[in-house]
C-alpha cells in the first residue's frame, strides 16, 4: 500500500498516514518483517520488528557493537567509532546498496544517542549521500525475551521511481533485521 503525501494534501492525508503507520507497526510486531510508507517525494518511512528469546542486555550489545557491525551485517561495508562521550557516539559508516545491476555506496557520519537499555537513535550529520537519515532501535523486555523494533526515515537526494525505491528499501530493511536477529541469537 503506497500513499503519497504532498504539501497540498498533507492535512487531508495525515489521519490516513497515522492509521497506516499504526497498522504497519501491528503487522510487523508478529515476526521478522518490515514495511515501507512513502511520506513525500523521496522520503520513506520503514519500520520492522522481531522478538528473540534473550535478554535486553544481549540485544543492546549487538546493536551498539558499532566497530564490528560490518562483520555480521553484510550491507555495512565499514563502521568505525570516531568519538564517544557521555552525550553521543560518532560513527563513520559506509553502506552498499544494490539496485538491479547497479551498486551504490552510501557514506554516513552518525550522531548516536544511547538511552541504555531501551533506545538508540541515529542521525546522519554529514548529509553526503542522503538528505536525511534518522534511525531508532527500541528494546523492550517481553515474557518470552526481548522485542526489537527498528524505524528509519530516509530522504534520498536522487529521484528513484517509487515502486523501485520501495522494493529496494524493503529488501535492505529485511536483510538488516535478519542479520541483526541472527547475531543476537548467536550471542545468546
Amino acid at each position: 500500500y503506497v500513499v503519497i503525501v504532498t504539501p497540498e494534501n498533507l492535512f487531508q492525508q495525515e489521519s490516513i498516514m497515522i492509521g497506516i503507520i499504526l497498522a504497519a507497526k501491528i503487522f510487523v510486531s508478529v515476526g521478522l518483517a518490515s514495511d515501507i510508507v512513502i511520506l513525500k517525494n523521496n522520503t520513506y518511512y520503514t519500520t520492522g520488528s522481531f522478538e528473540v528469546e534473550t535478554t535486553p542486555a544481549v540485544v543492546w550489545s549487538v546493536l551498539t557493537d558499532y566497530d564490528n557491525i560490518s562483520k555480521f551485517v553484510p550491507l555495512i561495508k565499514s563502521s568505525k567509532v570516531t568519538k564517544r562521550d557521555s552525550k553521543e557516539v560518532l560513527v563513520e559508516q559506509v553502506l552498499v546498496g544494490k539496485l538491479l545491476i547497479f551498486t551504490r555506496q552510501i557514506s554516513l557520519t552518525l550522531s548516536i544517542k544511547e538511552t541504555k537499555p531501551r533506545k538508540i537513535v541515529f542521525k546522519d550529520i554529514s548529509k553526503v549521500s542522503l538528505k536525511n537519515y534518522f534511525v531508532s532501535w527500541t528494546i523492550v523486555p517481553t515474557p518470552k525475551g526481548t522485542k526489537v523494533t527498528y524505524e528509519i526515515t530516509t530522504t534520498t537526494k536522487a529521484s528513484v521511481p517509487k515502486f523501485i525505491a520501495k522494493d529496494v528499501a524493503k529488501k535492505l530493511s529485511d536483510k538488516l533485521l535478519k542479520s541483526i536477529q541472527e547475531e543476537i541469537k548467536r550471542r545468546s
